[in-house]
């Protein structure tokens, strides 16, 4: 009941720690400059990395089965791929909620147990799950926080899950946009094809009817 009056409290009669209006419109305006894919993931990163003042991040993208690391931002080359038993991928699924790693409770344990590892060598501090349609697509895993002091409110997970909801439907628009792109030039083929088969159809008809006939008609030089 405290904390919650505390929420209560903080969210209407103090001043917002983010100008969301802002951080909405760089954002917005981060993804519009990328190019393609590639440069779609550094800015999200950069954006994440820059707004929470984190060093660095590493994001994650469905491949099939598994989470691949698609893209690193101030961060060392990662090969960790986060299969879906992987406690961390069944805590994002289920309960939406971004992954802080200084929280240690027992419920938590599984989480740290599958990736200790990849948390220690990369000195992540937070994971961001990427939901797109309901379905958890990805995460981003920032590295550790430039103030490790500083107190992470409400606001904080507010602004990461708003902006991680924009940066993921950005991504798999542009994807969907690509295997559109695709499906249309493999239609352009196959009604190519389907134009030349006909012809070559016809010029086999022809063909085999002359060779029918010659059995018969060979002797004819008109034929």
């Amino acid at each position: 009941l405290r904390r919650r009056v505390k929420v209560f409290l903080l969210k209407h009669f103090y001043a917002q720690k983010y100008d969301y209006r802002s951080q909405w419109l760089n954002f917005t305006q981060s993804l519009a400059a990328a190019r393609g894919e590639t440069d779609l993931y550094q800015a999200i990163l950069a954006f994440f990395s820059d707004a929470f003042a984190a060093r660095g991040g590493v994001l994650f993208w469905r491949d099939g089965g598994v989470l691949r690391p698609v893209a690193r931002y101030d961060m060392a080359p990662v090969e960790t791929l986060l299969a879906a038993e992987n406690a961390l991928v069944r805590y994002l699924e289920e309960t939406g909620r971004v992954f802080n790693v200084a929280e240690t409770s027992s419920a938590m344990q599984a989480v740290h147990s599958d990736n200790e590892d990849f948390f220690r060598e990369r000195a992540i501090s937070l994971v961001v799950p990427l939901f797109f349609e309901g379905r958890l697509e990805g995460c981003i895993a920032l590295g550790d926080l430039i103030h490790p002091d500083e107190e992470l409110i409400y606001e904080d997970y507010d602004l990461m899950k708003l902006l991680a909801h924009q940066g993921a439907a950005a991504v798999a628009g542009l994807q969907l946009s690509a295997q559109l792109t695709k499906e249309r030039e493999l239609a352009a083929v196959g009604q190519v094809s389907t134009f030349v088969i006909h012809d070559l159809k016809n010029l086999v008809s022809s063909l085999s009817l002359l060779v029918d006939n010659a059995a018969h008609y060979l002797h004819d030089h008109e034929f």
